[in-house]
């Protein structure tokens, strides 16, 4: 009889222990915390013609370019991107680069890309702001 009080004093804590682990995962799953993100410049030049913002679904990944006016071109896109109740929320913002001496004088416009990778597929509601605009779009990845 002792032995079978000793195995059951260790099911009670095991148990609570394969709930607690079921619920991360379940949490870790629901919030997308395993999607990443990366952010780059892939332009700065001096404004020419406006340029749309374009955000398009690819396998397990969505990938937004998005124009940016700057009072010149050297400045580079940052930002960050908050995965919320199944909402895939992306700021970007222009900053000023540190350390350039010179810049030539003129209207910039920078394009910053944004890729969100590791989506489970289905359809994603993004919401994109920039200092120019804000665009909602819902997208289908595969």
């Amino acid at each position: 009889m002792a032995r079978n009080h000793q195995t059951s004093k260790y099911l009670v804590p095991v148990a609570l222990l394969l709930i607690g682990v079921s619920i991360v995962l379940f949490l870790v799953s629901q919030n997308g915390v395993t999607s990443s993100y990366s952010i780059k410049t892939i332009s700065q030049t001096c404004f020419t013609e406006p340029h749309d913002l374009d955000v398009r679904g690819e396998s397990n990944s969505i990938i937004i370019t998005a124009p940016m006016s700057t009072p010149n071109p050297c400045y580079y896109a940052g930002g960050n991107v908050d995965f919320r109740n199944g909402d895939i929320n992306v700021r970007l913002i222009p900053f000023p680069e540190g350390g350039v001496q010179v810049c030539v004088q003129c209207i910039g416009e920078i394009v910053g890309e944004v890729v969100v990778q590791n989506l489970s597929s289905g359809v994603h509601e993004v919401n994109v702001t920039t200092p120019d605009r804000t665009v909602t779009t819902s997208i289908t990845v595969k």
